[in-house]
Order: C-alpha cells, then structure tokens, then sequence
C-alpha cells in the first residue's frame, strides 16, 4: 500500500534543460494527428515555417516531473486533469529550462491527489509556459487520518476545500 509523504509539498527539482529538434516537433505532431492536409504542422520548410501545438510543452515537462515519495505504488496513480498555459508560441527547435514542484497534496479519503506543476522558460528566462497536473493516488495509506474529522467540519465553511494546507491550518 502507497503511502502519502507530506514532506514534498513545495518541493522543487533542480532547473533542467530539454534539448529538442524540428524533427521532434514534426513526430509530436504526426503523433497526435496532424497529417498532409496540416503542412505547417508537419513540413518544416513550409512557408511561414514550421508550427508547434501548444500541448507538445508536456513532452519536456515530464523530463520535470518531481519526486513524490519513496513509497509510492505507480500502478494506483490515474492522470486526472492537465492545464497548460502559454506565455508564448513555442519555437520549432531550442532548448527549455525547467523546474518541477510538488503543489500541494489533497485529502480524497481512500485516496490522495497531488497537484504538480512545471515552470519551462527559454534560455535567456522569458517564460515560455506553466503546465499543471491533478494525479489521484488511489488506496493510499493515510497519514492524517487523526484530525480528518475535526478539519472536514472547519473546512466545510471554506467551500468543502479539504486540502493538506486547510487541515493543517485547522488542527
């Protein structure tokens, strides 16, 4: 059984860099269903050039990815929700700096979900994006249970928010 560690709430990995190609960006594209008709997705001497679909920012946002825990069971992990924004059209070819963090961690009862969030910026640090994941850990065991009852009663006047951060500040 996975266990939930509190302690990596606001931690964040050390900057990393993704190296990337024109080829990547047309395989990304090809991938996900850009095809002849799409030629500024899929043809690099296009006129205008070659174009980058906002979501293929996950692919180096998951080199990112921080570290949740040691006792964690991967295969009761479920994706639950992405959000991407763009600060700026992504380039065909560069490098991205980025930086991972553990946002926070909720409690679900017999299970967990953890927010992440990953920070790309270019070379010279303009932001190039923000990608935010919610991952439901499932039958996890947890760590909290002592003052669950008395923080769903104080946090129920929150608008039902049971985050780690409410119940930590009610108990």
């Amino acid at each position: 059984m996975s266990k939930v560690d509190l302690s990596v709430i606001g931690t964040k990995t050390e900057p990393i860099v993704f190296e990337y190609t024109w080829q990547d960006v047309v395989l990304y594209n090809i991938g996900v269903g850009a095809g002849a008709k799409d030629l500024a997705f899929v043809y690099e001497n296009t006129s205008g050039g070659l174009k980058v679909l906002p979501s293929f920012c996950v692919v180096p946002a998951m080199r990112a990815f921080p570290r949740l825990g040691d006792d964690l069971e991967w295969s009761l992990m479920l994706h639950g929700e992405q959000v991407i924004r763009l600060s700026r059209p992504l380039a065909p070819e560069g490098k991205i700096i980025q930086v991972g963090e553990v946002l926070n961690i909720y409690d679900k009862g017999k299970g967990a979900v953890y927010r992440i969030r990953i920070k790309g910026r270019t070379e010279d640090g303009k932001d190039l994006y923000e990608a935010e994941w919610s991952i439901f850990l499932f039958r996890c065991r947890r760590i909290w249970r002592r003052s669950r009852a008395k923080s769903r009663k104080n946090c129920s006047a929150r608008g039902n928010r049971t985050g780690l951060q409410h119940l930590r500040k009610s108990c």
